[in-house]
């Protein structure tokens, strides 16, 4: 049992001594840095990837409540920005495709 003590206190004071090490920073902040890159995808993964993000939106059961619930509810509504990036696929980075799918998801959740 003393050992098993011993055992959580060093533990312990071994993982302050570590987190006390390191830093964190928002993955804008890397991203910046040039820390943190994107999945680089060809022009049919991209395609493929837009067709199941529709898919899975459509299929986005309280989808329709949260258009009618928030007052700017055309934000909310991933379709548009889907719509934009296919039109541009072409042209659009690795960057650009990310972070618009990420903004789509993140506005249809949260409604903003």
């Amino acid at each position: 049992m003393v050992s098993s003590a011993f055992a959580l206190v060093s533990l312990l004071a071994a993982s302050g001594t570590v987190s006390a090490q390191f830093t964190y920073k928002t993955l804008a902040e890397d991203r910046a840095a040039n820390v943190f890159q994107f999945v680089p995808y060809t022009l049919e993964q991209k395609t493929a990837g837009l067709n199941q993000v529709e898919a899975l939106m459509q299929t986005w059961v309280n989808l329709q409540s949260k258009l009618d619930y928030y007052p700017n509810g055309k934000t909310a509504d991933p379709f548009p920005k889907i719509a934009s990036l296919r039109a541009k696929l072409q042209n659009v980075t690795d960057t650009e495709f990310h972070l618009t799918l990420s903004n789509a998801f993140a506005n249809a959740r949260d409604g903003q």
